[in-house]
């Protein structure tokens, strides 16, 4: 997928996506297991956008943040993913898949790296409400939760149109190393044990004290 329109539109859907991790909608379609087939649908991939959705879901499944933790952003990471899956054609095609959800993941902690700055710059702001009459308070109030919505949405979009295109140069250069090094075979079975490995990390969740 080249910088066009239509990748515009993907920066832009996937800012609705991130909205509704805290933000807005509170429908769970960021959560991998939907987001994968949304992004997926959206650039011609829904089977791929699935199956990475699937396992993105096992693998965050319990990555929830509370208080102070705070894990990398899942949605992020799917998307990632999914996008970038599709980028080696022909004779990479075989190592896409494993390796976009390897460059994606680590994507998703970037991610939640601009997130949190973000977070932090719009929580400075409260002042602002608390030094305001009383009259005036449900109307700062209301200010900050729009300008709360737009920075998200603006920081999302901004983040996927910077890094895309990085992220697919690098998902290529490493599917050329991979085959340079006589591994596509190994990495084309991969994509067959890799539901095997989210359903093994998902139970591990579960068998945590």
């Amino acid at each position: 997928m080249n910088l066009s329109l239509e990748f515009l539109g993907i920066a832009l859907i996937a800012g609705v996506v991130h909205l509704d991790t805290m933000a807005f909608l509170q429908s769970m379609i960021s959560r991998p297991i939907v987001a994968g087939p949304i992004i997926g649908s959206a650039i011609g991939r829904p089977e791929s956008g699935l199956l990475i959705g699937c396992i993105m879901e096992l693998v965050y499944i319990s990555s929830v943040t509370i208080g102070v933790k705070i894990p990398s952003d899942a949605t992020a990471a799917t998307v990632m993913a999914v996008v970038c899956a599709g980028v080696p054609d022909g004779r990479y095609a075989a190592v896409g898949t494993p390796v976009a959800m390897l460059v994606g993941t680590l994507m998703g902690t970037a991610y939640t790296f601009m997130d949190v700055r973000i977070k932090h710059a719009n929580s400075v702001s409260l002042g602002w409400v608390d030094t305001a009459k009383p009259e005036l308070v449900d109307a700062r109030v209301t200010a900050l939760v729009q300008r709360g919505l737009v920075t998200v949405y603006l920081g999302s979009v901004l983040f996927y149109l910077a890094l895309l295109p990085l992220v697919q140069f690098a998902v290529k250069m490493v599917s050329e190393a991979v085959l340079a090094l006589g591994m596509e075979r190994a990495f084309a079975a991969g994509v067959w044990l890799l539901p095997a490995v989210g359903i093994g990390v998902g139970l591990a969740h579960f068998t945590e004290e």
